[in-house]
């Protein structure tokens, strides 16, 4: 489904690999990938997690959240072998 938001700044890919589907940048995944995930990685994003880092830039994440997503990554692309 795709984002209701429509200003295209403040959208952007799935972090998915191969997924085109455009989320809110307050969202990591779309839906359809975010609930692929164990509920220990969704919670491990959101411990590390630091408001407002969507906007920043990637120098604003931590080397922990950004450990997590790797992880959410890897775990997405091998539940969907391309």
């Amino acid at each position: 489904m795709p984002s209701r938001e429509t200003d295209p700044a403040k959208l952007h890919r799935c972090a998915a690999r191969g997924c085109t589907r455009t989320v809110p940048l307050r969202m990591l995944m779309c839906g359809r990938h975010w609930s692929m995930l164990q509920v220990s990685i969704q919670n491990e994003i959101w411990r590390t997690y630091r408001r407002g880092q969507e906007t920043q830039g990637i120098s604003a994440a931590s080397p922990e959240y950004l450990e997590a997503v790797g992880k959410a990554v890897d775990c997405i692309a091998q539940a969907e072998p391309r």
